[in-house]
């Protein structure tokens, strides 16, 4: 949903190292790594999912505002995660923090992906890493792509060697996906999004990703939207143009973001992301990818925002997240299901963008979706309304 792009700012060794607090300064200006915390909860307090939900189907989707927390604040996230059954986490490894400067050696800072690696291992959850926030010199003197219309906003080749370089550094064992980017389609990121230069950087990533460990699974960047404006592409569009373009074979499953507020999918609203996933399932089956899964690596609805922006009461957020679930686990081609996420990223009354989570940005209020979810994916609790 959001656009996780990092400023300048957020790079700089004293500024992780002051965000972290315990973690220490090496000597040459980079930031140490510390030692993961040991779950804690899973043992004493075993649970299972509810029938005909499996462990594996529940995931959330966090981003850079997960990457980046101070480490008491990190903690708890993830743990409480743990604790409501979240298997998979979904969350940003900005390019631009581990290489600021350019791919030198002894200047990556790698203090809070190790962090972050770290920790969902010991918790015992999967991590899916998103490879975004490309750094201020990949976008100087950018070559262009060979038969495509635009020269892309960075060095392609580049972000391909870097994200080879994140799946030798963790490997399967402890990074189980990598996704290409977060809403290629959308502009952020890509000012002008364009099929033809995605497709270039999804194939050659792919390869260099597998050229090191052949057991991370490679995600598209998750697309959604069903509207050609303003520069945007809609998901089930941009994915016909990959496929035109020949990113077959480039990914392991098709990451999606079909969101349905306000309304839920059972209603079968128009005009919705969700009603355009038969349309890609259509796309890959023509395409000969019927094997593949389609992953929901994003879904959720605002609690908050004004008047005809499409954001629901609480009770409401609740009951299409619980309604989609059971909708989306039916499916034969279901992957796992990520809820859109954890924790309210502001508190801006008009702004919806602020009012995604299951819990309050302050962590002081569970709303009901928190509950439903953990009931869901645990047996615990109550069964949602």
């Amino acid at each position: 949903m959001r656009s996780w792009i990092l400023g300048a700012a957020t790079v700089s060794a004293a500024i992780v190292a002051a965000a972290l607090g315990a973690s220490a300064v090496s000597s040459s200006g980079g930031v140490t790594s510390r030692a993961a915390k040991p779950a804690v909860s899973s043992a004493a307090s075993p649970s299972a999912p509810v029938p005909p939900f499996t462990k594996d189907f529940f995931g959330m989707a966090m981003g850079a505002d997960l990457t980046l927390l101070p480490d008491v604040q990190f903690d708890k996230e993830l743990n409480t995660m743990n604790k409501i059954g979240v298997h998979w986490v979904r969350a940003s490894i900005p390019w631009s923090l581990v290489e600021p400067h350019g791919p030198v050696a002894d200047e990556e800072d790698w203090i809070l992906i190790d962090r972050l690696v770290q920790t969902v291992q010991a918790e015992g959850m999967q991590l899916i890493g998103i490879i975004d926030s490309p750094p201020i010199w990949a976008g100087d003197a950018v070559p262009p792509v060979s038969g495509c219309p635009l020269v892309p906003p960075f060095k392609l080749d580049a972000y391909a060697t870097f994200a080879a370089e994140v799946a030798q550094r963790y490997t399967s064992s402890a990074l189980s996906v990598l996704e290409i980017e977060n809403s290629p389609n959308l502009t952020g990121a890509w000012p002008t999004p364009d099929p033809c230069a995605y497709t270039y950087l999804l194939k050659h990533t792919y390869s260099a990703i597998k050229a090191v460990d052949p057991g991370i699974l490679v995600l598209n960047g998750g697309v959604g939207g069903t509207r050609n404006n303003n520069g945007n592409i809609a998901g089930s569009a941009w994915m016909s143009a990959l496929y035109a373009k020949g990113a077959k074979g480039s990914f392991d499953a098709l990451s999606f973001h079909p969101y349905s507020y306000p309304c839920s999918p059972s209603e079968g609203c128009t005009g919705r992301t969700w009603d355009d996933l038969p349309k890609v399932r259509q796309t890959m089956v023509a395409n000969g990818d019927s094997a593949k899964k389609i992953w929901i690596t994003e879904f959720g609805s605002p609690t908050g925002g004004v008047p005809s922006d499409g954001h629901v009461t609480e009770a409401r957020q609740s009951s299409i997240m619980v309604d989609a679930m059971k909708q989306w686990i039916a499916v034969a081609w279901h992957g796992p299901f990520f809820v859109f996420e954890f924790r309210d990223f502001g508190t801006e009354p008009a702004d919806k963008s602020d009012w995604f989570g299951l819990v309050s940005n302050d962590y002081k209020h569970k709303k009901p979706a928190y509950f439903a979810y953990q009931y869901e994916a645990t047996g615990k609790g109550v069964p949602p309304a």
